[in-house]
């Protein structure tokens, strides 16, 4: 089960992402989303959160993804 891992960055589709959400979130430092847009539902959940949301949505996701160095 993914919440045993205590995830603080994640990477996932966004109709994904909400069917694992409430196990994991409160550990969550990260929500990296892509593959699709963000729906207005996750966008409420974390309006008012300490958790950063990184939407990589679009053509150049992959790429992005692949030169992010979070050090």
């Amino acid at each position: 089960e993914l919440s045993l891992l205590s995830p603080s960055v994640c990477f996932f589709v966004p109709s994904h992402f909400l069917f694992v959400a409430n196990g994991i979130v409160s550990d969550l430092k990260l929500l990296i989303l892509g593959g699709e847009a963000v729906t207005e539902l996750i966008v409420q959940q974390f309006s008012n959160s300490q958790v950063l949301v990184w939407s990589w949505y679009g053509p150049t996701e992959a790429t992005v993804a692949t030169i992010t160095n979070l050090n």
